[in-house]
């Protein structure tokens, strides 16, 4: 071990018995120093030549160390003169995780939406140590052809098409798309068109949009009783009012839906194989379900989470398949036949959903966006987010939208300026905003990029 101390204070112990990489102790040392205050912005620190003298050790991996440092903005290199500590850092001691350090323990207020605490606790013992007997929702892991697919994996990687790359469809890419659709048809009865088909990360993020786009608070679903734990709290969350359906050796028993809520906005049904029970929902109760949602103007969403496994006949076709009014969406997993850590599933949306469905997200983080950077109080407003692929927001008094959008240009932010829209005077000044063609990962960037080109109300 060799300690080296700059001044009075050590900066970090050297263990050449660590097997942690010489690179990272010196980047972990500095950082710490850093962070503590025992080193102060704008305070030089030893050349990378100087320092590796002292510690006897290579150049290499104190150069390297100092270029992390230097990318991550806590040196700071000056023509001429060396390098330092980066003054854009605060004198004071940063409230930030150190390495080597005990961990932080929360303090202050700590604010979460009252709908986090309706969802059901992740057991994540059983996800680090894995799954023994009994396992609910794992395939057989041992039969899974894994030299094919990572041969598969391998081939597509090495030479990958272009479009795949730059693919910015929020749909999917459509061969893959295309492919679900054959497949889709030949073996669930499922007939629809690649533009129907929507990508999702798995079968709990089609059931979070599909309560964003067709349920609004207080509307009434069926739900089956017993049923799926976690699609109960996504609703509940949505401010939904849950009808518990029961469910026998047929399936949900839709003469007591109707009982109970005849005219509920949507029905949440697994009819090819029932979670947890098992029973498959029989020909006569899927018609009275669909004649239902017909009349009631209602929804069902069909969740068809692992209806490939049939042991004793072959598979139940699709609820979706007997549908002739558009009312059903099907919601399918490859949780079950690949594996469920790849997080892939698929919607099958009726064609005048398409577009509420993949911009939905869209608009939401748009005005989630807008709602940080230009509160209300500062008399920024919001209009329009009801429908549609825009939304207009209005400024305070003072401000020309026209200016604004005149400076936004050369930063490659297009805001349409919503005075020219007017013919009397004075009009209201603002901005035009499309969410169609913006990626979601973009919108919070974007919407930062406007504010700072906006002048404070």
């Amino acid at each position: 071990m060799k300690s080296l101390a700059l001044g009075a204070v050590p900066l970090f112990t050297l263990d050449r018995a660590d097997p942690t990489p010489l690179q990272r102790q010196i980047y972990d040392g500095y950082r710490a120093a850093i962070l503590r205050g025992q080193l102060r912005p704008g305070e030089q620190i030893l050349s990378s030549r100087e320092f590796a003298a002292e510690l006897s050790v290579s150049r290499f991996p104190v150069l390297n160390a100092y270029a992390q440092l230097l990318a991550e903005g806590y040196l700071e290199s000056r023509v001429g003169a060396g390098t330092f500590v980066s003054t854009s850092l605060p004198e004071q001691q940063m409230s930030v995780e150190i390495p080597g350090r005990a961990p932080a323990v929360p303090s202050g207020p700590r604010p979460v939406s009252r709908r986090s605490s309706l969802y059901p606790s992740i057991p994540s013992l059983a996800y680090v140590r894995g799954w023994g007997s009994f396992g609910v929702h794992q395939p057989a892991f041992d039969q899974f052809p894994f030299a094919i697919w990572s041969n598969l994996v391998a081939r597509h990687s090495r030479n990958p098409h272009v479009r795949a790359i730059h693919h910015t469809d929020p749909r999917g890419a459509e061969r893959f798309r295309s492919a679900i659709c054959d497949y889709l048809r030949t073996a669930r009865g499922v007939h629809c068109s690649a533009d129907q088909v929507l990508i999702v990360s798995g079968s709990q993020q089609a059931l979070d949009i599909t309560a964003r786009v067709l349920l609004d608070p207080g509307n009434s679903v069926w739900v089956e009783e017993p049923g799926y734990s976690l699609q109960r709290a996504v609703l509940t969350a949505a401010g939904c009012r849950l009808i518990p359906v029961p469910v026998d050796e047929a399936g949900m028993d839709v003469e007591t839906g109707i009982k109970r809520s005849p005219r509920a906005r949507a029905a949440f049904v697994t009819p090819s194989h029932q979670y947890p029970l098992g029973s498959t929902m029989s020909a006569s109760r899927r018609i009275q379900l669909l004649n239902w949602a017909h009349s009631a103007g209602a929804w069902v969403i069909e969740d068809d989470y692992d209806s490939e496994f049939r042991y004793e006949s072959l598979p139940i076709a699709s609820m979706h398949g007997l549908d002739r009014n558009a009312r059903v969406i099907y919601v399918g997993t490859f949780s079950k036949v690949l594996f469920p850590s790849l997080r892939l599933g698929y919607m099958v949306i009726p064609a005048d959903l398409v577009d509420r469905l993949v911009y939905k997200e869209r608009r939401s983080i748009l005005i989630d966006s807008l709602a940080r950077e230009f509160p209300a109080q500062s008399g920024f407003e919001v209009h329009g987010v009801e429908a549609g692929m825009h939304l207009a927001m209005t400024l305070p008094p003072g401000l020309n939208d026209r200016e604004i959008s005149a400076r936004a240009i050369r930063s490659r932010l297009w805001l349409w300026p919503l005075s020219p829209s007017y013919t009397t005077t004075p009009p209201r000044h603002g901005f035009i905003l499309g969410f169609g063609s913006s990626l979601p990962a973009q919108i919070p960037r974007a919407v930062r990029l406007m504010r700072s080109l906006v002048p404070s109300a």
